[in-house]
């Protein structure tokens, strides 16, 4: 499964619209996120890695396991 899938997975779970996860992210991380970030993150675009660890940290997400799908070849795609 991608990054953007787990993502989109995790926040799901938790009943949560991507403007609320930005929400809380933000609040949380003290990061300037919003909802097209985590749109971005979704569709595998680039961002930050603060934001990235961030949304990643909050959804527990594994970054061991993520980062391993990283060297496996997976690449973010640009705009």
């Amino acid at each position: 499964m991608d990054f953007g899938t787990q993502v989109r997975s995790a926040r799901q779970n938790k009943r949560m619209t991507m403007a609320e996860l930005s929400q809380v992210v933000a609040n949380n991380y003290h990061i300037k996120i919003n909802q097209g970030v985590i749109s971005r993150i979704e569709h595998n675009y680039n961002v930050s890695n603060n934001q990235l660890f961030a949304v990643a940290d909050y959804l527990n997400i594994d970054l061991n396991r993520t980062t391993a799908y990283f060297r496996s070849g997976f690449r973010f795609r640009s705009r």
